[in-house]
């Protein structure tokens, strides 16, 4: 299902406004600029303030339609222009906002093929207006005007004011935006020319964390090459492409232009640059990092390459970071492609470098002239810290010592200082290798380098604690976060009457950890989700229901940014701390004779408390009815339920009709549709109730297995 556009909803609210300068930017449009309201008094002179101030949200509104499918709109409110316009004092004032909704009404209407007898008129008709209002008319829009009168047949002396256009003269310019905006011609190269606004910068945390979806804004709209405007088909399609907030809708546009027949103007077929580095923009705000968003960026920057366009350090680094995911799991293949692109960029830093374009291009990316010119464009084009991260992060992932000492050993030739996320995307292999030793130093060096950590580094540092059995340091972490919560014991948590502790809990992690908690930091969803399954997993139910019960009565941070109240500012449940609930009733069930037998061994972890809540079928029932309240447009995955089935055998010793019972319950409120392994299961469950001789589900999956073997 495509994304819906944000630009069409923003026109569709505007639409329903009710006709004042307030109503046309709402909540979820553009912040305006300074040219989107001009002031009534200076912009229209000559009009009374009623005339004006209809006349500028009429042209503000029509500057904001974006699309084709917006005409008949955008004809309206042409139409609603006619009574205010013909009162403006030409003699005074600036109306360079109305010049520019014109020009841009006319490329809507041009946009649309084919163009029959009524669209042509309408198209005079607006050049008509714009030029009795002062406006100039522009080269690309006396080229469509021309070729209007040949194709329906027009006679020039029809034409009235504009007939001595379509012999060949053009009257002075007025229009003070026009000598800015004017495209070049068709004949004229495209203005390639590398744009600001489309060098953002790219994710810069590579580390397993990573919530900066979050806080996604709109990607900034390209405007169409006009020398693109006589093929319309392909003017087109720059616009989705250069408009759209869907990489969905841009992409198709994308791979239509691809297959477009070639123009008989070879300055025709050349791709925009704009156009393709807001596409990769588009491409960074995806997650997660699947392999399609790889393959597309390599079809992308290809194609940057082949135009002879130049390609950004953040679009090498973003090709980077996306050639090692897309996997369960990253293997150490995956750090050899990531390292092959890494290659390629310094190859291509270096050709351009020695190419006779360089210069061209420093000057396209200066941006302050007392800036060398050759260390700025070494710096625009080879690897900064944000590509040796990437690099790192993705040797951490591989768990290989070698992988990551390689990496490392490239960020200390280049000479580059690490910053801290650096130093913390080195903690994934740390923990899973248990070195401790390593972790703490990694910490100490944070401190001394004089880096502050934010919560996902706090949460990683949390991780590599509570993987390592370490539950103490995990949990002195917590109750300072939560105590920034608390603010003081106001608000019912879970370490109410023990805020004395605080400062000394806080006081033995800066001095014996070098862990700093700031005052204002408060914990988030990956910290609640990280310590529910660490304490699940490691046997103690009472402190994950407890640090889950804190999670459901605080408020989201990231919800009280976008201006939410109330309950709905505060965490929902998620699938993985229910998935790590009930993976702990597998491992530490008890089956209604108190048997505690399983795999993985049931012991207490240093840390955690001992008596608590029994990891009984009771207290599994409790939970499984709270899990039943969600909604049903949250569908668990298929690891959610398996571990539920899998702890319902555990806890009722084998009952397979309870099970058949819990199944049904399932299937009647998310339906039947689920993978391979869950089908197996469902098999095994029915089969058990039709039999005697009943076999557990783990038994069933193990023979289907070697026999598929």
């Amino acid at each position: 299902m495509r994304e819906q556009d944000p630009l069409k909803t923003s026109g569709a609210q505007q639409r329903h406004g009710s006709g004042t300068t307030e109503d046309v930017h709402d909540s979820t449009s553009h912040p305006p600029t300074m040219n989107q309201y001009p002031s009534p008094s200076s912009s229209t002179a000559g009009l009374s303030p009623p005339q004006a101030v209809e006349l500028s949200t009429l042209t503000s509104d029509l500057k904001r339609l974006r699309s084709e499918r917006d005409v008949v709109e955008a004809w309206g409110i042409f139409q609603k222009l006619q009574k205010p316009l013909s009162n403006v004092n030409h003699s005074g004032g600036d109306i360079t906002l109305l010049y520019t909704s014109l020009h841009h009404l006319i490329r809507l209407l041009s946009a649309i093929t084919p163009r029959p007898g009524v669209l042509c008129s309408r198209i005079i008709s607006a050049i008509s207006t714009l030029r009795q209002a002062g406006g100039r008319i522009k080269k690309w829009e006396l080229q469509l005007l021309r070729a209007i009168v040949k194709e329906q047949n027009i006679h020039f002396q029809d034409l009235e004011h504009l007939k001595d256009l379509v012999a060949g003269t053009l009257s002075p310019a007025t229009d003070p935006e026009a000598s800015n905006t004017t495209p070049p011609t068709p004949s004229s190269p495209p203005e390639d020319e590398p744009s600001p606004l489309f060098d953002v910068p790219p994710p810069q945390d590579p580390s397993e964390i990573d919530f900066s979806e979050e806080f996604q804004s709109p990607i900034l709209v390209a405007p169409i090459p006009t020398t693109f405007t006589q093929d319309h088909e392909r003017a087109r399609l720059l616009n989705l492409m250069g408009t759209t907030q869907s990489f969905n809708e841009a992409w198709d546009a994308y791979r239509a232009l691809s297959s477009h027949p070639l123009a008989e103007d070879p300055t025709l077929n050349k791709y925009p640059s704009r156009h393709l580095h807001r596409l990769v923009s588009l491409l960074a705000t995806i997650r997660p990092r699947t392999r399609k968003v790889y393959l597309s960026l390599v079809s992308i920057m290809s194609t940057l390459r082949a135009s002879g366009h130049p390609i950004y350090v953040w679009e090498w680094n973003l090709l980077m970071d996306a050639s090692a995911k897309g996997w369960r799991k990253t293997r150490f293949e995956d750090y050899r492609t990531s390292l092959r692109v890494f290659n390629d960029m310094l190859a291509y830093q270096k050709e351009v470098l020695e190419s006779h374009d360089s210069q061209q291009i420093g000057r396209n990316v200066r941006s302050s002239s007392h800036v060398d010119e050759s260390i700025l464009l070494h710096n625009t084009l080879g690897p900064d810290i944000y590509s040796y991260t990437t690099l790192i992060s993705h040797a951490a992932r591989t768990l290989s010592p070698q992988a990551l000492e390689h990496a490392r050993s490239l960020l200390n030739s280049a000479g580059i200082i690490p910053n801290c996320v650096t130093l913390l995307a080195q903690l994934r292999l740390h923990t899973h290798h248990n070195q401790m030793f390593a972790v703490r130093r990694t910490i100490a060096e944070i401190r001394d380098r004089g880096f502050t950590l934010d919560i996902y580094g706090v949460n990683s540092i949390i991780r590599a604690f509570a993987w390592n059995e370490d539950m103490e340091v995990a949990d002195s972490i917590y109750r300072v976060l939560r105590s920034n919560v608390d603010a003081g014991g106001s608000e019912d948590g879970l370490f109410d009457g023990v805020n004395e502790g605080i400062t000394a809990t806080a006081r033995f992690l800066d001095e014996v950890e070098n862990i700093i908690i700031p005052p204002m930091m408060v914990p988030n969803r990956i910290t609640y989700t990280l310590l529910v399954q660490a304490y699940a997993y490691q046997g103690d139910l009472t402190r994950a229901l407890q640090v889950f019960a804190d999670m459901l009565s605080s408020t989201d941070p990231i919800a009280t940014w976008r201006g939410e109240v109330g309950a709905v500012a505060r965490f929902p449940p998620v699938m993985q701390i229910f998935r790590a609930i009930f993976l702990g009733f597998y491992r530490h069930g008890v089956d209604p004779t108190g048997s505690t037998t399983h795999y993985r061994g049931h012991h207490i972890i240093r840390g955690t408390h001992g008596p608590g809540l029994d990891w009984d079928l009771g207290n599994l029932y409790t939970i499984y009815k709270g899990f039943l309240e969600l909604s049903t447009n949250q569908k668990p995955g298929d690891r959610v339920v398996y571990w539920l089935i899998m702890a319902f055998e555990k806890c009722s010793g084998g009952d397979y009709w309870r099970m058949k019972e819990v199944w049904a319950t399932l299937e009647g409120r998310w339906g039947d549709r689920w993978g391979a392994r869950l089908r197996r299961v469902r098999k095994a469950i029915y089969h058990n109730t039709e039999h005697a001789e009943a076999a557990s589900i783990g038994d069933v999956l193990e023979d289907e297995s070697d026999d598929r073997g």
